[in-house]
């Protein structure tokens, strides 16, 4: 469940999303510790290019468990990229607007 996938139902079947109803989001919002783990996974590859990754972690303190939970978090986005591109959502290789 993400918002892409809200929004391209609400495209193809013209479903409206939970979000926009008295229903609400099912995505539960990040926690403390899920913001921060994306903050510093985003500076992680905006500045991959510029600054090492240990500096970036020294920078923002990050623990043993923050760099536990980027690795659980890549997984997951390596296995939907693998998913998308295997076809599983049955639109691999396909525009949107197709």
């Amino acid at each position: 469940m993400s918002c892409e996938a809200c929004a391209e139902a609400e495209e193809i079947d013209g479903a409206v999303p939970d979000c926009r109803t008295e229903k609400g989001c099912l995505i539960p919002p990040l926690d403390e510790q899920g913001q921060r783990i994306l903050e510093i996974r985003d500076r992680l590859i905006t500045l991959h290019d510029i600054v090492d990754a240990g500096t970036i972690l020294r920078l923002y303190d990050a623990t043993k468990e923050d760099v536990e939970m980027m690795a659980i978090v890549e997984k997951e986005l390596k296995m939907l990229r693998e998913d998308n591109s295997e076809g599983k959502d049955g639109n691999a290789g396909k525009r949107v607007d197709e």
